[in-house]
């Protein structure tokens, strides 16, 4: 159980262990990929005339712009022409692979390799205490919002399968809360679609669909770009984060413009209360390690309360919460 105040800020190299691209295989993918894949289109689907006859044009302004250049961020650089020009193409492209990743996507004894697993070590501190049939609702008691800037639902997937498998008995009422009321999970960028059992009145999507690419008309208006955020959505994260008495980033980049859209590191100062900030920088410069370490130690108020390690997800979270 988890009963300090915790947020984990999630990014693309959470999602990966279970069979989704980084950001910067992403970018390769829709680079070096996505024009081959016009086949999977029926010909009579919305976007194998209009929108991909776009891919192109697209593809070659976004390699241009640079390999360090995320979609999001290009998408949200576009000048008014372009983007009404290219922000569904790209979209699509995005959907297109993160759909295909969850298809081929892998948990548990079904991973090639579980040592990057953290989903299940993790759900297994949240269920502790859930010890016989009745005390499912000791779910709730764990102090944890989860904000990721990831499109895949492969969180919130795992979580709901494995709870409600563990408590089939449990009503409803109950497991529809789960991402929501109960455990949240704020996505900054919006998903690729609901999952049925927490459907909001939008279009739902089972998870893990081979025959995706009808659906991928529906999945782009979820999709969000830098910038795009709501207001209510960034009040919610904001008091999450100030709130908070621990802080773990999980395979996440530290790109300037994905703190800024947190209010990184500024909205600590909300609360002063002393806090601890853990963070992975596996692939990161020992450079920019050492800058994170000292911008959030000064809003840790103690310098020992800043931890960014050299570390995977799961690697972290048995060093300072498992």
């Amino acid at each position: 159980m988890i009963t300090d105040k915790t947020v984990f800020i999630l990014g693309a190299g959470a999602s990966k262990p279970y069979g989704y691209p980084t950001g910067g295989d992403l970018r390769k993918k829709i680079c070096k990929e996505f024009t081959q894949k016009g086949s999977y289109f029926k010909r009579d689907d919305i976007y194998r005339q209009s929108q991909l006859a776009l891919a192109e044009p697209f593809i070659k302004q976004f390699s241009d712009a640079g390999t360090n250049t995320s979609i999001d961020l290009f998408l949200a650089r576009l000048n008014p022409d372009d983007k009404k020009k290219f922000t569904n193409i790209g979209k699509t492209a995005i959907s297109f692979f993160i759909l295909e990743a969850e298809c081929a996507s892998k948990f548990g004894e079904d991973m090639n390799d579980r040592t990057e697993d953290w989903y299940a070590p993790l759900l297994n501190k949240m269920m502790q205490k859930l010890t016989t049939h009745d005390s499912y609702e000791k779910l709730g008691d764990n102090a944890i919002t989860f904000i990721t800037f990831n499109y895949d639902r492969s969180l919130e997937y795992y979580i709901y399968k494995c709870f409600t498998s563990n408590f089939p008995h449990a009503p409803e009422e109950y497991t529809k809360k789960i991402g929501g009321e109960i455990i949240k999970i704020h996505h900054v960028y919006g998903k690729i679609a609901d999952l049925p059992w927490q459907k909001t009145g939008g279009d739902s999507l089972h998870y893990g669909l081979n025959d995706f690419t009808k659906n991928i008309d529906s999945t782009i208006k979820n999709i969000k770009t830098i910038y795009e955020m709501t207001e209510n959505l960034k009040e919610d994260i904001k008091k999450s984060i100030a709130e908070a008495q621990q802080i773990f980033f999980l395979g996440f980049s530290y790109a300037d413009e994905n703190l800024r859209a947190l209010g990184l590191p500024e909205v600590l100062e909300t609360n002063s209360r002393s806090r601890r900030i853990y963070g992975t920088a596996k692939e990161l410069p020992k450079k920019r390690t050492e800058e994170l370490k000292k911008m959030f130690a000064e809003y840790t108020h103690l310098r020992q309360n800043a931890y960014i390690e050299h570390l995977d997800c799961l690697g972290l979270l048995d060093s300072y919460l498992l």
